[in-house]
């Protein structure tokens, strides 16, 4: 019989009725895998994560990753987000949420927006025109180098649902945390 994490089982006593009620507050949970969220309990809360954005994408050595990062992100460290199916209201706020990440972390990460076939003409495209950040962001064509860019990246960033957007963090070298 599973053991069954939302009712506090399978944990030490000190943390098994911090977990359920954490369960039971909660209006989101992540989890990492189908049998994180069974264990946790199950139901609509519940969002399903994967570690990384493909389990086949294969890990890249320090140097393939060096000039991916020179190709694209001017040498720095990069998020990278799938914005090809997300509406420019949904982007707007991924902008928002990089906007408060430069601001308090004093960070010189990029960010880079794998989209269609070219950067949209609408109101999105003025914003980028005129957004603080806009040396820190690029758009690139989908399809173009997206695996290698994926796995180069510092973090994966997709929506979860309509204006909630979590990130994926990867480490150098293949070895994978969320």
């Amino acid at each position: 019989m599973p053991v069954n994490a939302a009712n506090g089982g399978g944990y030490l006593p000190l943390y098994s009725s911090r977990v359920k009620e954490s369960v039971a507050r909660a209006s989101l949970v992540f989890c990492f895998s189908e049998t994180d969220k069974d264990r946790l309990g199950g139901g609509d809360k519940f969002i399903v994560l994967s570690a990384w954005p493909s389990q086949e994408t294969p890990p890249l050595s320090p140097d393939e990753r060096e000039a991916i990062k020179q190709t694209y992100a001017t040498g720095k460290e990069y998020f990278l987000a799938n914005v090809s199916a997300t509406g420019e209201e949904n982007i707007t706020q991924l902008l928002k949420s990089f906007s408060l990440f430069k601001k308090r972390q004093l960070s010189n990460l990029q960010l880079i927006l794998a989209g269609g076939d070219s950067l949209p003409e609408t109101g999105l495209r003025q914003r980028l025109e005129t957004y603080k950040y806009r040396e820190d962001v690029s758009w690139t064509q989908q399809g173009e180098a997206e695996e290698k860019l994926a796995a180069a990246a510092y973090a994966f960033c997709s929506r979860t649902r309509p204006g909630r957007w979590a990130c994926r963090y990867s480490m150098p070298g293949g070895l994978r945390c969320p």
